[in-house]
């Protein structure tokens, strides 16, 4: 597959996790990270399908249909407010982890209008 990624030109990099609790025994997860959802639209495995040899289309097949029995595909987004990671982790990407704060701009103050006011009654 590594050849038909590079004749593709398909960059990926993507992190395995087998599931030890609260799925069946053989689940296994796979993440994708990609910077933005243009990325998705790039539609990798179908380029990755069309550079392989008709052998390796036979031998990915195979595997896939005596090892997969279901297949999900979700999207997640990483909230770095919503996340308590150790400072050495967030240092590898200080900008994205630890974001400076947004300026916000001073409201301007509001014009205030004096109404004339009447002292005394009409003659």
């Amino acid at each position: 597959l590594n050849a038909a990624r590079e004749k593709a030109k398909a960059e990926t990099h993507v992190a395995a996790y087998q599931v030890i609790a609260g799925m069946p025994g053989t689940t296994y997860m796979f993440f994708r990270s990609m910077k933005s959802l243009a990325e998705y639209d790039l539609r990798i495995g179908p380029r990755v399908r069309e550079a392989m040899t008709d052998d390796q289309k036979k031998k990915a097949d195979k595997m896939a249909g005596e090892s997969v029995i279901a297949s999900e595909t979700s999207i997640y987004a990483f909230n770095p407010s919503m996340s308590y990671l150790p400072k050495e982790f967030t240092a590898r990407d200080s900008s994205f982890w630890n974001p400076a704060p947004e300026a916000v701009a001073k409201p301007k103050p509001k014009k205030r209008v004096v109404k004339p006011t009447t002292t005394g009654a009409a003659q």
